[in-house]
């Protein structure tokens, strides 16, 4: 076994701890903003519009508002909860969900068919196209088309529901068979 010599390291002993070198406050503070820098880079036109809309509610007031909403928002909810539970906010409330549900239910397409039909309706008799119905034989005529007794038919059974709906206030009762039968 040698010995080391004097003043020359011994390179066979094992290196037990490395001391790593550590970044400054400063350099910290240079490289998060270098960071910050090339994430604003990336994102220029959703932070040009973001600005533009931080802007508008500022010019509109809105921003303000928000703040002193959010300044004074535990008194603000304490008012909220108050009126919450006085029986006229709180039916109007559960009206409110209730509007809400029921809009999921609603057929869109056939509430559209029917607001198209009806101004086309308004314009052909607006613009002179539709003579008004003097009495019952042009009444009669009229049945004949196959269209007006289809809308007819369907205006016949919403009185129909309406008027269920009316007599049973429950709305899980079971729908009534129709009144118009269909010619097939």
């Amino acid at each position: 076994m040698s010995l080391p010599r004097k003043g020359v390291p011994d390179l066979a002993k094992a290196i037990t701890t490395i001391e790593w070198e550590q970044p400054s406050a400063q350099e910290q503070t240079v490289r998060r903003l270098a960071k910050v820098a090339d994430e604003a880079a990336d994102a220029a036109d959703a932070l040009t519009a973001f600005i533009r809309w931080i802007q508008l509610m500022h010019e509109k007031g809105w921003l303000q508002a928000m703040i002193a909403i959010l300044e004074q928002g535990e008194d603000i909810m304490k008012i909220l909860v108050r009126q919450a539970n006085e029986p006229e906010y709180a039916t109007g409330l559960k009206n409110l969900i209730g509007l809400t549900a029921l809009l999921g239910q609603v057929d869109v397409e056939m509430l559209r068919s029917v607001a198209v039909a009806a101004r086309e309706a308004k314009t052909r008799v607006t613009s002179g196209q539709i003579q008004p119905v003097a009495g019952i034989f042009p009444l009669l005529a009229a049945l004949r088309d196959p269209a007006v007794g289809t809308g007819l038919a369907w205006m016949l059974e919403v009185l129909k529901s309406l008027g269920q709906a009316v007599a049973q206030p429950d709305p899980t009762h079971a729908p009534a068979p129709s009144l118009v039968t269909s010619a097939t």
